[in-house]
């Protein structure tokens, strides 16, 4: 008996878009689609949140790609996830996918930048 597990396309090929991805942040889109803001959002969450938390926890034995890719690039996955899921239920908006990644990416990169000068 074979079981096989649906997802919705947006997670399936999550892993293979996160890396082809990158591209768009070179693009003449970035504007026009409005990935400059997902960016900011996820710079400035991210940053306070492991500054608030390098404040209040003790993450000197903590490694840096933890924090750079699970604390950073988590909670700003989070953040925009958060924030398509409501534009969509809330206003009807398109559940975009590629936000989501921009943002990843811009967290991620923001936390790794604030770790090597701390």
């Amino acid at each position: 008996m074979k079981i096989e597990v649906l997802l919705p396309e947006g997670i399936k090929n999550f892993p293979k878009n996160f890396i082809l991805d990158i591209k768009g942040i070179f693009s003449k889109n970035f504007i026009k689609e409005r990935w400059h803001l997902h960016a900011i959002l996820s710079t400035i969450i991210s940053i306070g949140t492991l500054l608030l938390l390098r404040t209040v926890t003790n993450l000197e034995d903590t490694p840096l790609l933890f924090q750079s890719f699970v604390i950073g690039g988590g909670i700003s996955f989070a953040a925009n996830f958060a924030r398509e899921f409501y534009y969509e239920l809330k206003y009807g908006a398109f559940f975009d996918w590629r936000d989501i990644r921009i943002g990843t990416y811009f967290g991620i990169l923001s936390t790794t930048i604030l770790l090597t000068f701390l």
